[in-house]
This record gives structure tokens, sequence and C-alpha cells, in this order.
């Protein structure tokens, strides 16, 4: 009787082992669950940070344009004012053809007292916001706003 007694103590102790064995188990098999989403999860978003990425070295292109014409832009300001300046004080009763002749020879006479402007002036690109025309255009209102201005006052 002492040998069945002493081998169910011995059983008991490696039944125990084992049930504390299976729940280590159970806590690395929920712990690689875990892991695995997580990698899951980390891979979706380097995908996603790829295209970003990708996307952004395209909008440095643009960005890089846009700075270099916006200096040009700001460098003309003067010349580009004081022209559409005259348009809008002296030009509106005349022709369009007229108004197209006389801001060419005021740009001619900028560049001549050496005031920068820009080769062809548009008064809606030099005093117009382009937010406002591009809704304008969206809204389909832009046709009969710029019929009214180049009508009634400007080119």
């Amino acid at each position: 009787m002492d040998a069945l007694a002493e081998k169910q103590g011995e059983l008991k102790a490696v039944l125990d082992r084992l049930q504390l064995l299976n729940d280590d188990l159970d806590l690395k098999k929920t712990k690689l669950a875990e892991l695995e989403d997580a990698k899951e999860m980390c891979e979706k978003k380097l995908v996603r940070a790829e295209k970003l990425l990708g996307g952004l070295g395209g909008e440095k292109i643009r960005w890089t344009q846009t700075a270099k014409d916006l200096a040009s832009l700001f460098g003309n300001v003067a010349g580009d004012v004081l022209v559409s300046a005259g348009v809008v004080a002296y030009l509106g009763p005349f022709t369009a053809d007229f108004r197209m002749e006389q801001i060419a020879e005021w740009v001619k006479g900028c560049h001549d007292l050496e005031i920068p402007c820009s080769e062809t002036i548009t008064l809606a690109g030099t005093l117009g916001d382009p937010v406002k025309i591009r809704m304008w255009n969206i809204a389909g209102e832009i046709r009969i706003i710029i019929i009214r201005i180049f009508d009634n006052h400007f080119v």
C-alpha cells in the first residue's frame, strides 16, 4: 500500500506539473495570437504608410513647383497690380481688343522702366481670388460673373 500511495503522490505531482504546463501553454498561445494580430496590424499600417509616402513624394514635386511659381508671381506683383489698376481705372468703357492692345503696351512700358511684371496679365489672375473662382466654377456661375465683369468693366 505504501508503494501505491507513493505512486499516487508521484502521479499527483506529475499531474499538477502537467496542469501548470498546460496553463502556461494556454497563456503562451494567447500571447502568440495577440502578437500575430499585432504583426498583421503593423503590416497593414506599413502598407498604408508606404502608400502615403509615395503620394507625398509627388506632393513634394508639386509644392516645389508651386513655390517657384509663387516666387515669380511675388516678384512681379508691383507691375501686375499697376497694370490691373490701370485696367480698372481707365479701360472699362473700351472694347476688348483695345483693352488687350493697351495692356500689352502698358506691360511693355513696365519692362522699359524696369518694373517687374508678368508677360501676360489678366485682371482675374491678378486681383481674383482663386478659391472663389473655383467655387463659382463648381457652382456653374463663373460664366455669368465673368461676362458681367468683362462686358461692363474689365478685360
